[in-house]
């Protein structure tokens, strides 16, 4: 303590002290106390002073971190330098830097430390806070078409329709399927053979939270089952003969079948002019559409 008014070589008898025992962050009075008895040539007037506990530097630097879309958020974490006595995070202090509620969408968000201004520790401390980024990555789904088919000569399709082959929906999601894709179609086409279905992923809304493999189907249109059966044909012996024709059914053999357009089919009889029955042959060409089961006569 600074002493005036004493006489040249004397020094007042007095004590000094500060209120409280306590080491927070803050103000203290530091109080002067002299006995009058030991200093009884003197009439003291003890001035208080001001003791001052600093907060000390505190640098928090949070932890990134990563998760898939759907998937809930962790308990984030960070490290602290400046610490002091056996004073620790209060890790509940750790959280997204921003007002979120339910599924977090694909994307990135900032992590931070709000200290909780209630704490014991509050008060001691100016707070340095290195933000962390939590990364939210699309969730990986396959979609895949459904193979479908019709026979030749049908003229609706049936129904093109798709699933999820690989990877899940979010919790979130469940109700929203339809929602990953804007459409299905097949290559146009109404002659026997392959023809792919695409899915059309979406990229917005919901769906541009996952990470859309699609996988094509096939449409097969199948060659339509025929019964070609050739004629009798009569002819009188000397005189010309009729043409040779036959008919066509359907794969019951007893319902008749207009193909919608001319097949590629050859009839012959055996050779012979004398009367007499003679075989009728059938040669089939090139009937893409078809599966044609022949008998000659």
């Amino acid at each position: 303590a600074a002493v005036t008014g004493a006489v040249s070589g004397e020094e007042p008898e007095y004590t000094v002290t500060r209120s409280g025992s306590s080491e927070d962050a803050g103000t203290y009075t530091i109080n002067v106390t002299a006995d009058a008895d030991k200093n009884s040539n003197y009439s003291i007037t003890a001035v208080a002073g001001t003791f001052t506990i600093k907060q000390a530097s505190l640098t928090i630097t949070v932890d990134s971190d990563s998760i898939v879309y759907g998937e809930d958020t962790p308990s984030f974490t960070g490290t602290a330098t400046g610490l002091q006595f056996s004073d620790d995070l209060v890790n509940s202090s750790f959280k997204l830097d921003g007002d979120y509620t339910g599924t977090l969408a694909a994307g990135t968000y900032k992590i931070t430390y709000e200290p909780e201004t209630d704490s014991a520790i509050y008060k001691n401390y100016k707070y340095k806070v290195t933000k962390g980024t939590l990364t939210v990555a699309k969730r990986p789904v396959t979609i895949t078409a459904d193979n479908k088919g019709k026979v030749y000569g049908t003229t609706a399709d049936p129904d093109l329709t798709w699933d999820i082959t690989s990877g899940t929906l979010a919790s979130a999601d469940t109700s929203s399927k339809s929602s990953l894709v804007t459409g299905i179609t097949r290559t146009t086409g109404e002659d026997a053979g392959t023809y792919p279905i695409t899915v059309k992923a979406a990229t917005t809304g919901i769906a541009a939270n996952y990470d859309i493999t699609t996988v094509d189907g096939t449409f097969t249109i199948s060659r339509k089952a025929l019964i070609l059966k050739a004629d009798a044909i009569e002819a009188i012996y000397n005189q010309p003969e009729k043409d040779l024709t036959y008919k066509v059914y359907e794969a019951d053999g007893t319902t008749e079948y207009t193909p919608s357009s001319a097949l590629d089919v050859e009839l012959s009889r055996a050779a012979g002019t004398d009367v007499g029955k003679y075989k009728i042959s059938v040669a089939l060409g090139d009937n893409p559409n078809y599966s044609i089961t022949a008998s000659g006569n």
